[in-house]
């Protein structure tokens, strides 16, 4: 069998507290620490909120049942209001602060895990009972997942034990705190996740500094991973080289349709990247590059589409983001998306405004009885084809069209038929947009929000 010794915290105990200090200083050396952040990357709105000053700093984030956020500032496991980043709730509190690593709920959500690094203490809170259960310590730990083949019982947890660049993977048992060796890659520790199918994916971080182009996704199939569990371990010449060409690895997050969104913190300079879902190998997309803010931990909202979702709302992407001083904020990115707003004239015409979308484009007017909103089949490159559009209509529906102005703007009147009662959905279909990632190739078409229509009683 493998060896299920527990690592003494040892040197990467004292070396890791320092980092974020360090990171910092990097930061500052680049810009200001009163962040310069783009507030609204290209593609997206980002309705960020400022975070107020955490023990030692904000770690992990995940969702809890009615949208609030769940993270850990290195003595409090809180929750988060996600429109106004206030804590809102107070799950777990440590008797002293440490540095923080990560933080998950389980996949039913009935515990969930988090771990620091200052002691390499792991621990397990059950909701139902408000129990903080000490599981283990893991010196060097980083980064926690769930295996979809596992259930809430067993964690996988990278660590680096006395920060020698020996990177592991350890599936560690939530009842016993018993530590299995699944995985082991040359770096110093960073994020793991698994794919919906149980393959497992580890950035181990480069031991050159700086480590420009030189940030790795490793993966071993779901097979793989059920094979170590026992007395065999990985290594990483049985991993694939999934993606590569951005510097270095801090969180992984899928979204559900298997684009990975990386983040990357290094050296005065930070990235959100996606890999498409057949992997990067040398390519990663730059789509978000902050000035003097860290992109650090990742979060899409439960069951989010892709970024390129047709309908009245798209799903949101949630990121922490920190200058490592005085500096922390929770950012919401939103697909941006033209605005529809009406209005009632005179001669019995209603007037529409189409605002927000990108200048001298296309505008399909779809007025009807219960629109949808959601797509048939995605509408892809190629645009619309008639007389199939790629939306599921269930009743009679008018199809008009118009185009933007310069600014972005489109205008329409409509005049409604004489009578009271009259409630119908109008909604538009701009394109030409600006590329959004996801897990296939985007659609040029976005929608606005629906606009409900009503005459009378």
């Amino acid at each position: 069998m493998k060896s299920q010794k527990r690592p003494d915290a040892g040197l990467y105990g004292i070396l890791y507290p320092l980092l974020p200090t360090a990171i910092a200083g990097a930061f500052s050396l680049c810009s200001s620490l009163q962040a310069q952040v783009a507030t609204n990357p290209r593609g997206f709105v980002n309705h960020g909120r400022a975070l107020s000053q955490p023990a030692k700093g904000w770690v992990g984030l995940d969702i809890l049942p009615g949208g609030r956020m769940l993270t850990f500032d290195g003595k409090q496991v809180v929750a988060l209001d996600p429109q106004t980043g206030k804590v809102v709730a107070t799950y777990a509190t440590l008797p002293t602060a440490v540095f923080g690593s990560d933080l998950r709920i389980s996949p039913s959500g009935r515990f969930f895990w988090f771990c620091e690094s200052s002691t390499g203490a792991v621990y397990r809170y059950e909701f139902a009972t408000s129990k903080l259960s000490p599981i283990t310590s893991l010196a060097g730990n980083l980064s926690i997942a769930f295996s979809p083949l596992d259930g809430d019982d067993f964690a996988y947890i990278s660590a680096d034990p006395g920060f020698l660049a020996n990177s592991r993977v350890y599936r560690v048992d939530g009842r016993t705190g018993g530590q299995d060796l699944i995985a082991a890659a040359a770096g110093y520790a960073g994020p793991v996740i698994f794919d919906k199918q149980g393959s497992l994916y580890m950035a181990p971080a480069s031991t050159k500094i700086p480590s420009k182009g030189l940030g790795k996704v490793l993966r071993w199939s779901a097979a793989q991973v059920r094979s170590a569990i026992g007395a065999t371990s990985l290594l990483e010449s049985n991993a694939t080289l999934w993606a590569s060409g951005f510097d270095s690895a801090f969180d992984m997050e899928f979204d559900h349709e298997g684009t990975l969104y990386v983040s990357d913190v290094s050296f005065g300079a930070s990235h959100l990247f996606e890999i498409p879902r057949s992997g990067g190998k040398t390519y990663a997309r730059e789509i978000l590059k902050p000035t003097g803010q860290g992109v650090t931990y990742l979060r899409f909202h439960d069951h989010a589409l892709p970024f390129e979702r047709f309908g009245a709302s798209g799903p949101a992407f949630y990121v922490l983001s920190t200058d490592y001083a005085t500096n922390h904020a929770l950012w919401k990115l939103e697909p941006e998306r033209p605005q529809l707003t009406w209005q009632k004239l005179s001669g019995g015409q209603i007037g529409y405004t189409i605002s927000g979308a990108q200048p001298l484009s296309w505008v399909m007017w779809l007025h009807g009885d219960g629109l949808p909103t959601e797509m048939a089949f995605p509408l892809g490159n190629a645009g619309l084809l008639f007389p199939q559009i790629g939306v599921a209509v269930h009743k009679p529906f008018i199809l008009l069209h118009s185009k933007t102005d310069a600014g972005g703007k489109a205008m329409f009147q409509l005049a409604l038929p004489q009578g009271q009662g009259l409630r119908f959905t109008s909604q538009a279909l701009v394109g030409p947009i600006p590329a959004l990632p996801g897990g296939t190739a985007p659609s040029i078409w976005v929608s606005s929000n629906p606009a409900l229509v009503q005459q009378g009683p």
